[in-house]
């Protein structure tokens, strides 16, 4: 009976707050609630409005906008129109008019809500209420009991607890996603990953970037704050920081590093293929990448014109602007290479992304999967205006052992003599490839510095930093597109045909813009040990399919990586066994 009663107790504020069949308060739903023990007052606050309740009375103290200044409580309720009343009446004829005395919440406020709703509805029609980008998504009771509201456009409203305005602080440009707040110090989390501390004046402390991904929520426990990616990733963070012990911290854990490191070795297989529209045999792909699969821990396959065409291209690019990706011939691929790498036994897909006719999917072993995480994607074109994605990159970031690794397959532009296209679609691609942006936008690994000296408007001091440069370790394959120089074509075909590799690569247009430091800075590229692969004469054995006019012999084979702690095993048909030390 008790259970009865109590399920019979909760209070619909639109049910009765509806007049002959019309709901007076506003149509958005209540996305958070807030309960302020101090002053016994309760918060329900939609994406746009506040309404301030008091908790032992309940009744409605004050319904406000994000401006802070339209104070719909005060406001006299409006005159319904006669017809109104008559069809009130005429629904409800046996109704029976209750003693004034005894006023019920709603009754005593009812007159309120209707001038709240009246005025929301006239205010937000002229356009000056709230803007979208404006809407509210996070609130939180700061120590000295201020409530404080996150909104998308990455401001931070500030109030006191009978709703005034006290302050908009705005340092981050991201949509806010969770507050949290802990003694004198709260902590944002925001859509780009981003983290920040501020005081509870409003004065910012420290900002970092947490995750790769949106942090949709924080949990206290013990001396950690532990904040919730996205994509399930889960990281703690001193509740003290940024504090004087940090500088001192940092060194002694730098000192005794090797007492808590242990070392891993991987092995990562690096295959890219132009398939130029085709579809392989399963056999093909067995010889491909089947037969160099003994303990590798990681499997990275890029292909380049999966499909192409003006009309493919166009849909593609369609796709791409509402956020949507890949297609059949795609995951024709990826299913395909699957089965080769005994997906589900021996392997396990861990990410991919196409763009186009770009394809990178990645596959980790049994004994690696448990290591791997965090893993985003992302895909910059460089065709037709840096707009469409016959050619470009794309990549996949992915953490082992908690270290940041990119791969990036890449198509830059072709013929003889583009080469400072190619190399400007490579600066484009390495400097523009965001992993934070959503699929949507197109287009860290980060060794995370907790005390990175925030600007002027709370974005880190070094944010034109590339992404891919804030890696441990970066991985660059494709169809490159570099030729050959100063070669005829009879030429080319004699060291072909004698197998003289060396020669050839001292003509290779890449090597040459390698050296002036035009391309690729800072990285280098692994030794080519086996015969060129492009072919203009398909399903001719050995090297009579050759037949080239330019180069490109080494084009779908080079891979670039960075110099440390890399070391390379070149082994025939287009692979790569990385091994990271």
């Amino acid at each position: 009976m008790a259970s009865l009663l109590v399920g019979k107790a909760y209070i619909d504020l639109r049910n009765n707050a509806t007049v002959g069949n019309m709901c007076l308060l506003p149509a958005a739903d209540v996305k958070h609630m807030l309960v302020d023990h101090c002053r016994a007052k309760i918060w329900s606050i939609t994406s746009m409005t506040f309404a301030l309740w008091d908790a032992r009375t309940r009744e409605l103290l004050k319904v406000f906008g994000i401006d802070g200044q339209v104070d719909l409580a005060r406001l006299e309720a409006p005159v319904m129109p006669e017809q109104f009343i008559e069809e009130e009446i005429k629904v409800k004829p046996t109704k029976k008019e209750k003693p004034q005395g005894s006023f019920t919440f709603f009754q005593k406020s009812r007159n309120a809500l209707m001038g709240a709703a009246d005025a929301v509805r006239r205010v937000a029609t002229k356009g000056t209420f709230v803007e979208d980008n404006r809407r509210i998504e996070a609130v939180a009771q700061a120590m000295d009991g201020t409530i404080w509201s996150g909104c998308t456009n990455g401001s931070i409203i500030v109030w006191d607890g009978n709703g005034n305005k006290l302050q908009d602080i705005h340092y981050h440009s991201s949509s806010v996603q969770c507050i949290r707040a802990l003694g004198e110090r709260v902590w944002v989390g925001y859509a780009s990953g981003t983290i920040q501390v501020m005081d509870v004046e409003g004065n910012l402390l420290a900002g970092w970037t947490g995750h790769s991904c949106p942090v949709i929520n924080m949990a206290i426990g013990g001396s950690y704050i532990f904040t919730l990616a996205h994509h399930g990733g889960i990281r703690g963070w001193p509740l003290t920081s940024p504090s004087p012990l940090d500088d001192i911290l940092r060194t002694e854990l730098a000192n005794r590093e090797l007492s808590y490191t242990m070392i891993e070795n991987i092995k990562v297989l690096v295959g890219t293929w132009n398939v130029a529209q085709e579809k392989a045999s399963f056999e093909s792909l067995r010889s491909w990448l089947g037969s160099a699969l003994s303990d590798v821990g990681l499997v990275v396959v890029g292909l380049q014109e999966v499909e192409m065409g003006a009309g493919v291209l166009a849909m593609a690019a369609a796709k791409e602007s509402v956020g949507l990706e890949g297609s059949a011939n795609g995951q024709w691929w990826i299913d395909n290479i699957g089965k080769t790498l005994d997906e589900g036994i021996s392997f396990h897909r861990v990410g991919s992304r196409q763009l186009a006719g770009l394809l990178i999917a990645a596959w980790a072993s049994n004994d690696l999967k448990p290591h791997v995480g965090d893993v985003d994607a992302a895909a910059v074109p460089c065709g037709f205006g840096r707009a469409i994605g016959n050619k470009g990159g794309v990549g996949l970031r992915i953490r082992v052992y908690d270290r940041r690794i990119c791969f990036v397959s890449n198509h830059f532009a072709a013929h003889q003599e583009n080469v400072s296209r190619r190399n400007a679609d490579f600066d484009h691609v390495y400097r523009t490839m965001s992993f934070n942006k959503p699929h949507g936008s197109t287009a860290s690994a980060t060794s995370v510095q907790l005390h990175k000296a925030a600007s002027a408007n709370g974005n880190q001091a070094d944010e034109d930093i590339p992404e891919l440069a804030e890696a441990d370790m970066v991985v660059f394959l494709g169809d490159f597109n570099y030729r050959l120089d100063g070669i005829t074509y009879d030429e080319a075909r004699d060291m072909v045909s004698q197998r003289s590799f060396d020669w050839l690569r001292e003509r290779d247009q890449l090597r040459a813009e390698m050296k002036a430091g035009n391309v690729f800075q800072g990285m280098r590229e692994g030794p080519i040990r086996f015969p060129p692969t492009y072919k203009f004469q398909r399903n001719q054995p050995g090297l009579s399919g050759f037949l080239f006019y330019s180069l490109s012999t080494f084009q779908l084979e080079k891979s670039i990586f960075v110099t440390w702690d890399v070391l390379f095993l070149c082994i025939p048909v287009d692979l790569y066994r990385v091994l990271q030390s």
